[in-house]
């Protein structure tokens, strides 16, 4: 069994041979194949050469070029972003600093501008170096959290209380771009989407409904298959969305950090979406052994195979730092421990 074949079953509610591993790997492939950050986003054969090493070297079951694209898109929303060889891009000036500039913001030539140009490529090549062996995921930012790289976080937050008509027209700028970007990424050759909603932590679980939800259906349209990820400390966040993300369209896996037990998103979510994540890597990851990489892996899938489907995955992008013996006692896990057959 190939791994898109096992990506596919599981995405329709089957029971491939095992557990897929999504390794949610963006910086890291670059970065352990000897290309600074600033190449990583500029150098589209670079970025996919690398990509498809890190892939053969480690052999999971999804590949991306890029997990964090939203400094890319930002940038050719107008935003100022930094590319420093040694660390990884932030922006330096946002675009939008009150009501007016919303209207200022267009659907980007995400072909004019380098970062953007770069990913779209370099999953083009990807898609062509893994043939229909390997699912080629494409990664963007939710409506929400895009809109906060559009607007400085501590502006954002105080307009939710004092204009949150401004706020709400915003997220939906922030929605139609986003949607745009993903439709480039499904004409380069992307199979499907990660939504990533970073900051829904920044919000009480009524903000976040009131300004995550009206976004969503929009974005999910694009690909037949997506995974909604959440970052922190959200499980008020997801007990009060529970009903609303799973009406979503073509939405198959919500993806979360270490901070929610997985048997809570079992709880959650049933039998109506399969889940990923919860694997620490913040520390564990970088920072443990491969054994005791090894054994939360076994824990965690464990608890995560009574879901409708699960996918091994950390809580969020893979550190550059991680060591390589640590990933690749994440992804032997899957097979040690996951195994349906």
């Amino acid at each position: 069994m190939t791994s898109k074949e096992r990506v596919e079953k599981l995405l329709r509610g089957e029971r491939p041979d095992r557990i897929a591993v999504l390794p949610d790997i963006g910086d890291h492939a670059g970065w352990v194949n000897g290309l600074t950050m600033d190449i990583i986003y500029h150098d589209a054969e670079k970025a996919a050469d690398a990509q498809v090493k890190a892939l053969r070297e480690y052999g999971y079951d999804v590949v991306t070029v890029q997990v964090e694209p939203s400094w890319p898109v930002a940038e050719a929303c107008g935003c100022s972003v930094t590319y420093p060889p040694d660390k990884c891009p932030w922006i330096t000036d946002r675009v939008i600093k009150g009501p007016g500039d919303v209207d200022r913001v267009g659907i980007p030539d995400f072909m004019a501008h380098s970062a953007t140009r770069t990913i779209i490529e370099a999953t083009a090549m990807l898609r062509e170096a893994v043939g229909s062996e390997v699912m080629v995921a494409g990664y963007m930012s939710g409506p929400l959290t895009f809109a906060l790289q559009l607007m400085a976080y501590n502006d954002f937050i105080i307009k939710t209380r004092k204009d949150p008509a401004f706020i709400g027209a915003l997220v939906h700028k922030a929605a139609q771009v986003a949607t745009a970007f993903a439709r480039a990424l499904k004409d380069a050759g992307a199979e499907m989407l990660v939504i990533c909603e970073h900051d829904l932590q920044l919000l009480s679980p009524e903000m976040g409904e009131r300004y995550l939800l009206p976004g969503l259906p929009e974005i999910c349209s694009v690909f037949e298959h997506n995974i909604l990820h959440t970052c922190g400390r959200v499980a008020a966040h997801h007990a009060q969305l529970a009903d609303a993300v799973c009406a979503l369209p073509h939405l198959d896996l919500v993806s979360f950090s270490r901070d929610i037990p997985i048997p809570k998103m079992i709880e959650l979510y049933g039998d109506r979406l399969g889940i990923c994540g919860n694997i620490d890597h913040i520390h564990l990851l970088p920072s443990g052994t491969p054994e005791e990489v090894q054994e939360s892996c076994r824990v965690a899938i464990g608890e995560g195979m009574q879901a409708k489907a699960f996918f091994l995955s950390p809580g969020c992008e893979i550190t550059i730092d991680t060591p390589p013996a640590n990933i690749k006692a994440f992804v032997r896990s899957a097979a040690l421990y996951g195994r349906y057959t």
